[in-house]
This record gives structure tokens, sequence and C-alpha cells, in this order.
């Protein structure tokens, strides 16, 4: 949500409607509008977005910025109601949508079309269209405004002379699934006889639920402390107790071009990193070592890389800070602010005066 402190620095009266939104503390209870997060996808798609809906037509705004591609139907309806609608495109949607694993491969063939015709009909319906990286905007070629804005951290959320105490070995912390490579993680922990001196935090909500059962059932499960869903606020203290971050993500599509947000995060917060090796993941941290690239899906690589970090303290500190520098001097969130609120300039009409997120 770092949009919202950026907006209310141009004065704009900013609106969060979304679950866990009473999180937010940058904003007043008033403007806080949490929507249910216990419902399964059939109700958050049909259910969620009624509701949603029906929020942001008693607000009224002048803009609505759409995160979830599963809300672009509201978004349209809004637009047809004379507000300003903004897709935030976070990831090549359709490309994503062709790696459903709820869904069957046939069913994924036959939808594929239809979901890149409905993207490309988004782009001529919203006012505009942020992309988190030149990759989606390619994508998205065809909106009439359109935006390259990284979701880069703000550094001001990781105060690292707060956080001398490292007391967290390696992490992750994220949305938990196969595809983002949990397994590996929980694998590499049992991989080799080495490997048991290991211990790995995880933090997230694990989907599909199922999954839990095969990750407590894998010999590495017991030197993991799982600490549940982390509310957004903590997640950055905890990434300042911790001393290597893991990003290690399965090797598909969608991710090969994607900006890594975990990645990120962890030079933020002054973590050495261990990620899978995808061209454009080495290339954001080309010629500065503050992490180790390693094949995605090999958990023994993952343990081998673990245990060099774990028996070179001093690497990892050096790692740590040479990433909190580069994320001071290129991957910071201030710029991207400024890019926002350019953004928003440039919409048609008026300045908007209230923006629902």
């Amino acid at each position: 949500m770092r949009e919202i402190p950026a907006l209310l620095e141009s004065n704009h009266e900013v609106h969060l409607v979304a679950p866990h939104a009473d999180e937010i503390t940058t904003l007043p209870p008033s403007r806080r509008h949490a929507l249910p997060n216990t419902m399964s996808r059939v109700n958050r798609v049909t259910v969620g977005q009624m509701r949603a809906l029906r929020t942001v037509l008693r607000l009224r705004p002048d803009a609505v910025h759409i995160h979830d591609p599963e809300l672009i139907p509201a978004g349209w309806v809004l637009r047809l109601s004379g507000m300003q609608v903004v897709y935030d495109a976070h990831e090549d949607f359709p490309a994503q949508f062709e790696q459903k694993e709820y869904l069957s491969r046939g069913a994924r063939w036959a939808a594929a079309p239809l979901v890149r015709a409905l993207m490309s009909l988004n782009d001529h319906v919203v006012s505009g269209v942020i992309c988190a990286t030149p990759d989606v905007a390619i994508r998205h070629r065809t909106a009439r405004n359109r935006a390259v804005i990284a979701n880069y951290p703000d550094l001001q959320e990781y105060d690292l002379q707060s956080s001398q105490i490292r007391d967290i070995e390696f992490i992750y912390v994220g949305a938990i699934s196969e595809e983002r490579g949990v397994l590996t993680m929980v694998e590499a922990l049992s991989s080799t006889a080495a490997a048991s001196e290991l211990t790995l935090t995880l933090g997230g909500e694990v989907t599909p639920a199922g999954l839990c059962r095969v990750m407590e059932e894998s010999p590495g499960w017991e030197r993991v402390t799982y600490l549940g869903q982390i509310p957004s606020h903590d997640v950055a203290s905890l990434l300042c107790r911790s001393q290597v971050g893991l990003v290690v993500l399965n090797n598909t599509p969608r991710y090969l071009t994607a900006y890594p947000t975990k990645l990120f995060e962890y030079m933020a917060a002054g973590c050495a990193f261990i990620s899978s090796d995808f061209p454009i993941w080495r290339e954001l941290a080309s010629g500065v070592d503050c992490g180790l690239f390693i094949r995605p899906q090999d958990p023994v690589e993952l343990a081998e890389a673990m245990l060099y970090l774990r028996n070179n303290p001093q690497i990892v500190v050096e790692m740590g800070a040479r990433g909190r520098w580069l994320s001071e001097k290129k991957y910071s969130w201030r710029a991207e602010a400024q890019l926002m609120r350019d953004f928003y300039d440039r919409l048609p009409g008026q300045i908007p005066k209230s923006l629902p997120a």
C-alpha cells in the first residue's frame, strides 16, 4: 500500500477498500473499508466483488485504483458511472492465467484467448494502466495512458538502526505456494546430512490449504518455524531481524519477466539473499555482490548455498550492506512515488480528490 502515503502527500483524500484494510494505520478508521478475507475463490470473485463495488459506489470517488484482475468487471461498471479508473498491472495476467494450477490444462487452453481479449479491451476502457515492469507495459501497449512504476520498497519502513540483532537465520515471508518454491525450501533442510544444521522461518498464507499437509510430511519441516500470516506493517521489522532472505520461485513463464518484490525487500532490510537464477533477476543486482543465485527447484543446490552463507557470517553482513546500498541508489519507492503522482496528474479531467485503492 505504498501508494497511499504518496497520494496523501499530494493532499488527496484516500480511502482503502480491501481485505485487511483495518491494518493500514496511515489512514483514519473512517477511510478504511475492510472486506471479508475468508471467502472461497468463487465467492471472492462474485460476492466479494459486489461488496467492493457497493462500497465504492457509496463513496462516489473521482478515481478508483484497482490492483486485482478479478475486479476488472467492477472497474468497468465504475468507469461507466463516470469515475476515472486506474488498473495496476503487477504481472502479465494472461501469462499468469495459463499457469493457474486449479484449472485443468484444457480449461486454461480454451480460456486463454478470452483472457487476452479481456485485458486488451480493459486497456481501452480504463483511464490508465500502471505497469510494474517494462515487459508488463508491452502487454498493455494499447492503453491510452500508461506508465511503468516499479513496486520498490519504501526505505523509511526499514529501520536498520533499531535492528542491531539479526536472530533469524533464513527467512521467507509472502504468499506460500508450490510455484513460489516452498517445497524446495523445506526439502533443502533435509537434502543433505549437513543441512540438518539449518533453520528456516516462514510467514504468509498457504495456498491451497492442502499444501500444509504436504509441507508437514517433509522431513525438513521440523526445522521450520511457521509464523502464519504476518500483518503487512510487521513485515519490514521482521526482515530487519533476518540474515538471509530466500526467493527461490519455480521456473514458470510469468516469473521470468517479473520484478521480484521479495528481492527488493530483502535488500532494503540489509539481508543477503538466495534467489532463483533468472536472467532479469540477476541483471537487477548486476555488478553488486549482494546475494547468491541458484537453479530453480533444486533443493540440494539451495542447501549448499544456505550452508555456505551460514558458515561465512562476515560475507552475509557484507552482502546485506551492499544490497542496502543498491536499494538506496536504485530500488527505493521515493522516485516511483513521484512518477505515480505525475501519472494521476495526466488523467483526463480534474485531478482526483479522493481515491479508493
